[in-house]
């Protein structure tokens, strides 16, 4: 893996509709790193962390389960207050 200044990628990125998204986070989240005057090797274990995540979400099966894991939880909580919610109330107690 070479070592590229983040600025190219980033005004690639910021020019071109075209460039991968997969391509302008990486430099752009290095970029800000930077800016925040994060240490070289926090950077460097930034860089693995993101090759290991590319690596795994190239895998269908696993990127199918993230895409479903993460909003599940906002899914639910929203399915259980609207059923809380919505919820048929016994008659005796609307006669109250």
């Amino acid at each position: 893996m070479t070592d590229t200044p983040a600025a190219p990628a980033s005004a690639a990125c910021a020019a071109s509709a075209t460039v991968s998204a997969v391509v302008c986070a990486p430099a752009w989240a290095i970029s800000e790193m930077r800016e925040k005057g994060a240490t070289d090797a926090a950077i460097a274990e930034k860089k693995v962390e993101m090759e290991k995540m590319k690596t795994m979400l190239n895998n269908p099966l696993l990127n199918a389960a993230m895409t479903f894991i993460e909003p599940f939880p906002v899914g639910l909580l929203v399915t259980l207050v609207s059923a809380a919610v919505l919820r048929k109330r016994p008659v005796a107690a609307l006669a109250v």
